[in-house]
């Protein structure tokens, strides 16, 4: 009632208003999130050709009119079809006109709908509608005036936009900026496109976006993240207290994570280990992704919700307690706390200035920490976007829907300082430019999508990825805030993450129980990996597989010196047939991909990777041993295969897009057939940590060599499985009841852990009374001790209570359990104690000098007497025979 109302008050007046319909029924001249205005305009007036809104069965309609009839009762009706309608419109009175669209703006940029072109071109679009369906009909007719008739409407859509009009300057602008977006989610021009599709049933995809994998993983998905090392995305799963982990590579779920209650948002550290916030246990689970353990859980504010990684420093928004809480990622400790806004909801860092972003969907604005001093952070001034603020005066100046910010993600690089805002009650995002003060440069608003959720950037590469709830992605090229590309993904999108090495994307699909891994387009043209990567001389044609990122459309493969047009390309991998003639003779190829220059620019070509033609290619058969468990110590390595050359390196480590892991030490090479190798164990000492962990964790692995001249191996797997913990002693063992946080030593051994920047972060599960609780490897020997920490809140009632550490199991293999027992004594109990009487007086001093062997000092008479206290017995109360033992020792020159 309230727009009707608006609706019959501007067009009564004569004033036009700007309004945005949805779907894709009228596109390209209007598309999905286009501004249309509208004017009044009398029922008797409309001609064929002309684009009206109406109302129709209770929704508004905007499609054009394509001709006029007469009902039975004699009362002029008009039929409506949309430019991509399967069929037209039911017929509709004068009473159901609302006005007629004379201009659309799309992306800032105005053009007429009122013209003599525009109206023209409108009718030809009937014609040529009407003489396909005719054609269909009949086989045959004027088929002849299609062709000519399709140049004349291509020639139209080609120079549409220079028949624009710039109403910047009109009084319209006032009109459209009063009422701007508030009626965007009640009122629909096409029935039929609501959900975001044509009128076929087809939605549109752009091919510089696609869809390559859906694996499934759990229920209710929010937030993810991605581990470039690693080639993995972990996606937490609200409603299963699980993280899944998806290999990028193969696009498959590889592991579920069993992490707490209330999974919401993830954030990876550069050593691999990733922080999940728990919304219902008000804590952050410390996971490692790649052995899919549970390292320990950090408390932090009320209902924590996003989470963001810079350097070593982890941010987290606390939703219920309106806090941040800044963490050590090293260490795993809180730092600092302070109190932000009203709601906040994500948080994003930029790591080259320690500038935090916490979007605040209350208030519609971005608050900005300075981080750069953990310890001490300092408020920068806030940003308050369009619609946002708080109090009377941001209310009445509001235009349109109040801001509601909750996605966040920063750009920068060379000369790069933003940071792009999701706003779903304005259907929109925000691009918000900073200066080396962090002041607002400027604010650039992006129309896009249905209620806008999530958002990632690809820093540096002026590309950022949109979710929608309307179940699609857009792709944002940030420098001219355009929608560069779109598809569509699971149901209800809810976290996304991009890969800035493979530019790939990873999207949650919270109602799907799924995630879609993306790939996009990416301006760094790079080659990661050949498949395969050798051939045997004389081969016959076979088809190379080139994995890597930035390929255009019409990419060229270079062979040597043959160039070749792929048979398959996508922004992330090629596939193109290799002939026979090129690996007729030995040799080393280099390959390449170029990319055709644009306009007035020039190619790019990508780095090269070298394709051996040989007898016989690098090949290993064998690796000795498959198998060993982790210790942290060197692991020795004998690689059997064939083709083997001097100076060939060896990788170990998890698979990853290009290989496996790391390079290796070498050592000696028996012909060309045996070549042995040594994985590093962990070098730990008092200037600090050298090696690897890769023996001090298990895990699956995999073990490549590589020549000189590039050629690369199959891989053959290692697995390192984890040991069978044991407990010697705790020191100390026993604690009073009500005792405060107190730290206890573990002896033992065959501990695990992985190593964090400059610390070693223990992977072995250590629980007080079945609690997980936090610990630290001793980091000289990780392996045989460690320092637990036991908070006061569980020392609060007596008993005898069960200290247990436990290893996971690799694939079902190893791992285990040991336990020992720690006392909490009554805080009522009375120690047992016995008097003991002096000779020679009242002794002044005490001291031990020996296992159960005391020492008293009567500086009186210059003497000391030893004590022997295995001889006390507590049970009676008479005097214990023994326990003073003589003689005395008589000092030469007594001293005090």
């Amino acid at each position: 009632m309230i727009f009707e109302e608006f609706r019959k008050e501007t067009l009564a007046r004569g004033i036009p208003y700007w309004w945005r319909p949805r779907g894709l029924s009228m596109a390209p001249t209007i598309d999905d999130g286009d501004r249309v205005l509208v004017a009044a305009a009398a029922p008797e007036s409309l001609k064929p050709g002309d684009i009206v809104k109406f109302r129709a069965q209770g929704v508004f309609v905007m499609h054009r009119l394509v001709r006029l009839d007469r009902g039975e009762d004699g009362a002029r009706a008009f039929v409506f079809r949309g430019d991509n309608a399967p069929a037209n419109d039911q017929p509709v009175t004068a009473a159901a006109i609302i006005g007629r669209a004379v201009a659309v703006e799309r992306h800032g940029v105005q053009r007429r709908l009122d013209s003599r072109f525009e109206l023209w071109r409108g009718r030809l679009k009937i014609i040529k509608r009407a003489l396909i369906e005719r054609w269909r009909d009949r086989r045959g007719g004027a088929l002849v005036l299609i062709p000519a008739l399709a140049a004349l409407l291509s020639l139209g859509s080609s120079t549409a936009f220079a028949h624009s009009h710039d109403y910047r300057n009109d009084d319209s602008r006032d009109s459209r900026d009063s009422r701007d977006d508030r009626y965007d989610r009640d009122d629909r021009y096409d029935r039929d496109d609501r959900d975001g599709k044509n009128s076929n049933g087809k939605t549109p995809a752009l091919a510089t976006l696609s869809v390559i994998g859906t694996p499934r993983v759990g229920r209710h998905l929010f937030g993810v993240a991605i581990d470039s090392g690693h080639g993995l995305a972990v996606v937490a799963n609200r409603n299963d207290r699980t993280v899944s982990v998806i290999d990028l590579l193969s696009a498959t779920t590889v592991r579920t994570i069993l992490v707490g209650r209330g999974p919401v948002d993830v954030a990876i550290h550069a050593s691999g280990i990733a922080f999940v916030t728990l919304a219902q246990e008000n804590a952050v689970a410390v996971i490692d992704p790649a052995l899919g353990t549970l390292i320990r859980k950090i408390a932090v504010g009320h209902h924590p919700s996003g989470i963001a990684v810079g350097g070593n420093i982890v941010v987290v928004a606390n939703r219920g307690s309106r806090s941040l809480t800044i963490l050590n990622a090293v260490n795993l400790t809180p730092i600092s706390d302070l109190t932000v806004g009203r709601i906040p909801r994500d948080v994003a860092i930029n790591p080259l200035t320690g500038v935090v972003a916490v979007t605040d969907e209350s208030d519609g604005m971005v608050y900005l920490v300075d981080i750069r001093y953990p310890e001490s952070p300092v408020f920068l001034p806030p940003v308050t976007l369009p619609g946002g603020g708080r109090g009377h005066t941001d209310d009445y100046r509001r235009r349109g829907p109040r801001a509601r910010p909750v996605g966040i993600a920063f750009d920068y690089g060379v000369g790069v300082n933003q940071f792009v805002v999701a706003d779903e009650n304005r259907n929109a995002v925000h691009i918000v430019k900073l200066s080396a003060t962090g002041t607002v440069d400027g604010i650039r608003s992006v129309d896009v999508g249905k209620r806008p959720q999530a958002i990632a950037v690809n820093p540096g590469r002026d590309w950022a990825l949109v979710t929608s709830e309307k179940d699609d992605v857009f792709g944002l090229s940030l420098s001219s805030g355009e929608v560069s590309s779109r598809t569509d993904v699971g149901k209800r999108p809810r976290g996304i993450a991009i890969d800035p090495q493979t530019c790939r994307a990873v999207v949650s699909n919270s109602k799907g129980h799924s995630a879609s891994v993306l790939v996009g387009p990416c301006n760094v043209l790079k080659i990661f990996s050949l498949s395969p990567s050798s051939a045997r001389v004389g081969s016959s044609a076979f088809t190379l597989e080139i994995i890597g990122s930035g390929f255009a459309a019409n990419a060229r493969v270079g062979l040597g010196t043959l160039t070749l047009t792929p048979t398959l390309v996508t922004p992330g991998r090629l596939q193109v047939t290799v002939p026979a003639s090129a690996v007729a003779t030995l040799g080393s190829l280099l390959v390449s991909v170029t990319n055709p220059a644009d306009r007035g620019g020039s190619p790019t070509v990508s780095n090269t990777l070298p394709f051996v033609v040989n007898t016989d290619p690098l090949k290993l058969t064998a690796v000795t041993p498959n198998t060993s468990v982790a210790d942290g110590l060197d692991l020795a390595l004998t690689l059997t295969g064939q083709r083997i050359t001097s100076g060939a390196r060896v990788f170990f480590g998890p698979p990853t897009v290009s290989g496996c892991g790391v390079e290796i030490e070498t050592g000696s090479l028996s012909g060309s057939t045996v070549l042995r190798a040594i994985v590093p164990g962990i070098r730990a000492d008092y200037y600090g940590i050298h090696g690897t962990d890769l023996t001090l964790r298990g895990g699956v692995y995999c073990v490549q060599v590589v020549n000189p001249d590039g050629e690369r191996s199959n891989t053959l797997p290692v697995t390192i499985t984890n040991p069978e913990p044991t407990l010697s002693n705790l020191f100390p063992s026993a604690a009073d009841q009500g005792s405060p946080t107190i730290t206890m030593l573990l002896n033992g051994g065959g501990f695990i852990g992985t190593v964090a920047g400059a610390q070693i972060l223990p992977t072995t599960v250590v629980k007080f009374n079945n609690v997980p609780v936090s610990a630290v490897p001793n980091q000289i020997q990780p392996t045989d001790q460690m320092v637990i920490t036991i908070p006061g809140t569980l020392l609060v009632s007596p008993g005898v209570f069960t200290v247990s550490v436990e290893n996971p199991a690799i694939n079902g293999v190893g791992g285990g359990t040991a336990s020992a027992t720690f006392t909490v004594r009554a805080t009522n109990a009375i120690l047992p104690t016995k008097v003991v009487a002096i000779p020679e007086g009242q002794p002044d001093h005490v001291a031990m000098v020996g296992p159960r062997l005391g020492a008293v000092a009567v500086s009186a008479q210059g003497l000391i007497r030893l004590l022997d206290l295995s001889k006390l017995n507590f049970a009676t109360a008479t005097p214990d025979a023994g326990v003073v033992l003589d003689p005395p020792i008589v000092l030469a020159d007594p001293r005090i």
